[in-house]
């Protein structure tokens, strides 16, 4: 029977948000062991919870920011119920240790010698505190590949700065050309795709210290600084500066060369569609899709040039012609002329849109403290490779303790009886944490 592609491979993780999270993700979706390396002594706030223990009330209170608990109920054991948990921990493994205590530095290393590969996504100052930087984890495993991703990279004045998504995307100047001309960058909903994007990277680096690896027998150590990372998606406004010395501002839905570009009212409340009008053969097949009327038929929207610059008198009457139609209707005469356009849709609306439902996206995954429920599954499809499926849900704090502690590395009941005691092995956070 064919393998997946990464069986066999063991990835430690100690990743507090989403970066790391889902790079560990898409590898455990691979078929790699991936073993979250969490504590019950310390709480960080992102992956189970901005806290361990928090009241109903703050749930319902928080309403979207709930993020996903069953029911907007934290019930009796939050830290398992968190929805970001369930989302980027499928396909893992969880143990507990207290890496604040020499022995628990002696587990972990224990665990490095028999692992393969090591990432971590917190501020470069942790590993240096815990004393788990490369050279010290290369002489317990020469073999292993550690991948650092921090927010700002290991070298400069910012590299022990912390980071999150969106200080990142500001950082970067995505803040700066996103969101409207009229509207201050202090009014723009937080964008958090700087967090996906490292993600991607950082499990393709993985691969690539992998296939090094069996090329040479070498284990390394991988950088990569998540500003970075994202820099490459916003190289049209560089390249502009770099060229032209011209600096670009917020641009709203419209694109920086495609006219008519942007979103559009339907019938029914609150519905929407986008379109983008790349070049003179996609207009032609937009003015065919409208019924060709009377104003596309004005000669200062024959150019690219001159489309772009009445965007205001083409958006208005746009809209007039969107608003009394179904947003699939639109996307669908638009799709039929080779113009691009797509419904803007809810959580709820894609959980149902027959595309996503054709290819099986969504899976349904059962665990002890959630029930039932739906959960995305890879994108990645390879012909020669077993579908990449959901095999276990996102694990309980501490599910895998027994497994690791006995089976990986070979301590006994009394060892393990020794170590609960002293606050590394357990299933929930300790009664000081709130």
């Amino acid at each position: 029977m064919a393998k997946l592609p990464l069986d066999g491979v063991r990835v430690l993780e100690i990743c507090p948000m989403n970066a790391g999270t889902s790079a560990n993700g898409i590898l455990g979706d691979l078929g790699a062991e991936v073993i979250r390396v969490e504590s019950t002594q310390y709480w960080q706030y992102g992956h189970r919870g901005s806290r361990a223990r928090p009241s109903k009330e703050s749930v319902l209170k928080a309403g979207a920011g709930s993020w996903g608990y069953p029911g907007q109920d934290p019930g009796p054991d939050p830290w398992n119920r968190f929805g970001l948990t369930q989302a980027l921990s499928r396909n893992k493994l969880s143990m507990t240790v207290d890496l604040r205590k020499p022995e628990g530095v002696e587990v972990f290393k224990r665990l490095i010698k028999v692992s393969d590969v090591f990432i971590e996504s917190n501020s470069p100052p942790l590993m240096k505190r815990l004393g788990l930087e490369y050279p010290v984890l290369r002489e317990v495993n020469p073999d292993l590949i550690m991948v650092r991703a921090s927010a700002y990279g290991l070298s400069g004045p910012y590299s022990e700065r912390p980071g999150m998504a969106q200080t990142m995307e500001a950082f970067t100047g995505h803040v700066s050309v996103r969101g409207y001309p009229d509207i201050a960058p202090s009014d723009f909903p937080a964008s958090i795709s700087a967090d996906g994007c490292s993600g991607a990277s950082i499990a393709l680096a993985t691969v690539m210290a992998l296939h090094h690896r069996k090329r040479t027998g070498k284990g390394q150590l991988v950088e990569m600084a998540q500003v970075e990372n994202f820099l490459p998606l916003l190289g049209y406004f560089f390249m502009d500066y770099f060229l032209n010395q011209r600096l670009h501002g917020p641009v709203g839905d419209r694109h920086l060369t495609a006219a008519p570009c942007g979103c559009y009212p339907c019938s029914g409340q609150d519905k929407w569609v986008n379109i983008t009008v790349h070049d003179d053969a996609e207009w032609e097949g937009f003015c065919r899709a409208l019924g060709n009327p009377e104003w596309t038929r004005d000669p200062g929207l024959v150019t690219v040039v001159g489309r772009y610059a009445k965007q205001d008198e083409m958006d208005e009457r746009i809209a007039e012609w969107t608003k009394t139609r179904d947003r699939y209707v639109v996307m669908e005469a638009m799709q039929k002329e080779g113009v691009p356009a797509g419904p803007v849709l809810t959580s709820k609306d894609t959980f149902h849109d027959p595309q996503l439902q054709t290819r099986g996206h969504f899976e349904e995954v059962t665990a002890p403290s959630t029930g039932s429920y739906l959960v995305t599954s890879s994108p990645i499809r390879m012909s020669r490779t077993p579908r990449l499926k959901v095999r276990y849900p996102a694990p309980k704090l501490g599910e895998h303790n027994e497994y690791v502690y006995k089976e990986l590395l070979g301590y006994s009941d009394a060892d393990c009886a020794r170590l609960e005691a002293e606050g590394h092995i357990g299933t929930e956070p300790a009664a000081h944490i709130p």
